[in-house]
């Protein structure tokens, strides 16, 4: 099973930008923004960038925790 995900740039009006890594196909759309339903998690290492959660959990099956 593969699953894609993509990167979005968002700028907000004081012209910061953030970035959002989202979920491609998911069981639900997914808004690029930290308010998105998913809660998204802001890394630690590189604040400013937003990890979406998926709802279909692929992130358990790429870290090797479920199998297909």
């Amino acid at each position: 099973m593969v699953f894609d995900w993509i990167s979005a740039m968002v700028y907000e009006p004081d012209n910061t930008r953030h970035f959002h890594i989202v979920p491609i196909g998911d069981l639900r759309d997914h808004e690029p923004d930290p308010d998105c339903w998913c809660n998204p998690t802001e890394n630690d290492e590189d604040p400013g960038i937003w990890v979406h959660h998926a709802m279909d959990k692929r992130e358990e099956y790429e870290r090797g925790r479920m199998r297909h």
